[in-house]
């Protein structure tokens, strides 16, 4: 910070549960914080308020014993200096077990009208792998999922996950950046127990 702040964030949620299967949650949190601005007419750098909301509502539903769907709608919008800009996601999972195999997907459809209203989403990856994705700008995300237990010891997953951004000629920027409008990726692991 340029200068001495200070701010608050809280964080309010509701949960409701139709039936064993079906869980409803409902979040809203709120943050004021400082950010750094620099004054465009006389190059002095300031410390302004933003104030950025955030809504969450989540309906996870287990069909069968085997199939699981989990919905989750997320909005944000921030106000700083008179201007307001927002984002939301929303996003589907379907989630297939039975035996030693499991799939997972998601698609999701993000909009964010700036870097300060990106939306995170946690997403399934392989194990001891914290995957978390931000949505930025617009577009989709997709990733598909597979896992599959050979035996007591043995455990092979392989995923794949692509953005796409229909409104883009390059994702990424500096090094990372990649012509075209899709970035994807492709990840595989076997684990053996001993």
């Amino acid at each position: 910070m340029y200068g001495p702040a200070q701010g608050f964030e809280y964080l309010a949620s509701y949960r409701y549960t139709t039936d064993k299967e079906t869980p409803l949650a409902v979040y809203y949190r709120k943050q004021h914080k400082p950010m750094n601005v620099v004054n465009e007419n006389c190059k002095i750098r300031e410390v302004h308020g933003i104030a950025k909301h955030n809504y969450w509502l989540r309906v996870n539903k287990k069909v069968t014993n085997y199939l699981e769907l989990k919905s989750r709608l997320q909005f944000s919008y921030t106000h700083q200096a008179g201007v307001s800009k927002n984002g939301y996601l929303a996003l589907q999972d379907v989630i297939l077990r039975k035996k030693q195999f499991s799939f997972s997907t998601r698609i999701a459809i993000f909009h964010t009208q700036d870097y300060a209203n990106r939306q995170y989403a946690y997403e399934r990856d392989v194990r001891y792998r914290l995957e978390m994705p931000a949505y930025q700008g617009s577009g989709l995300r997709s990733y598909l999922l597979f896992e599959y237990k050979m035996n007591a010891k043995m455990v092979f997953w392989i995923k794949y996950g692509k953005f796409y951004y229909p409104q883009q000629d390059t994702v990424g920027t500096g090094l990372a950046q990649t012509h075209g409008s899709q970035r994807s990726s492709l990840r595989s692991q076997i684990y053996i127990k001993w």
